[in-house]
């Protein structure tokens, strides 16, 4: 982790509600995003297809349970 200059997570072990909004994003991520993707042979093709899927489900998912909005609109307003 140190070599990658990831952070450890401080949650409490087996308390994934500590961390609901990120826990329930990354499931979507896997279900809707990357397993519908072909499985990505290099990590070069992993992180273009990480770095697409959050381009996704930033600016283009909308959810209903953002009011029909893509959480960029939700989070800073939707433009008019």
């Amino acid at each position: 982790m140190v070599i990658n200059s990831a952070r450890h997570s401080y949650s409490a072990p087996g308390t994934p509600a500590d961390n609901a909004v990120i826990e329930h994003w990354w499931a979507d991520f896997k279900a809707i995003w990357i397993a519908h993707l072909p499985k990505a042979q290099t990590l070069v093709e992993l992180e273009q297809q990480v770095k697409e899927g959050i381009t996704y489900f930033t600016e283009k998912f909308i959810s209903a349970k953002r009011n029909d909005l893509t959480a960029a609109e939700y989070r800073f307003g939707k433009a008019n």
